[in-house]
């Protein structure tokens, strides 16, 4: 398994696995994870652009994003993503993500993409705080995240409806001390 920052060349790469990965939420006994309803209409070649504008962003402003691609076999299984919180007063945070394939979950993907991208954040004088929001629900992930160091601040009751299901979704916050 090969991961790595992505480039502007992996991204049409990437937004295939971002499909895939979608379509797997609350699918095959598997529980939801994500709350994007509309990713079907999406269109290839607008989504591309905007990430590429996005990851040649400067830090310094607030549109920018990095995303970390675990790939087997030349295929994108994995991501990890870390963009600007979107407001000038705020550019000491940035927002976190991750998303693993089913096939590729349970073999320590989402760490070692975890790991590069918080990496990567500690090592940008303009960051000071990794947030992210999961759902209640999602144990696995909880876990995960409290084992690299982020702790629960809130819990927003029924802040989703997805699939007919009333989804509680909590936020969690690393500090990036140096």
């Amino acid at each position: 398994m090969n991961i790595r920052l992505a480039t502007p060349d992996d991204l049409p790469a990437y937004y295939d696995h971002m499909l895939r990965h979608f379509r797997e939420s609350g699918k095959d006994g598997d529980f939801i994870f994500h709350p994007v309803l509309d990713f079907e209409d999406w269109k290839k070649a607008e989504q591309v652009a905007t990430m590429l504008e996005a990851i040649s962003a400067p830090i310094s402003g607030t549109t920018w994003q990095r995303i970390w691609i675990a790939e087997v076999g030349g295929e994108v299984v994995g991501d990890a993503l870390l963009r600007a919180s979107h407001m000038a007063a705020t550019a000491h945070r940035c927002q976190f993500g991750i998303g693993i394939e089913r096939a590729a979950r349970g073999q320590g993907v989402g760490r070692r993409l975890s790991l590069q991208a918080i990496s990567w954040a500690r090592s940008q004088a303009e960051l000071s705080w990794i947030d992210l929001w999961v759902f209640a629900h999602n144990k696995p992930a909880i876990a995960l995240y409290e084992s690299l160091g982020f702790r629960a601040t809130d819990t927003v009751v029924d802040q989703f409806r997805v699939q007919g299901q009333k989804i509680d979704d909590t936020q969690m916050s690393l500090s990036l001390a140096r």
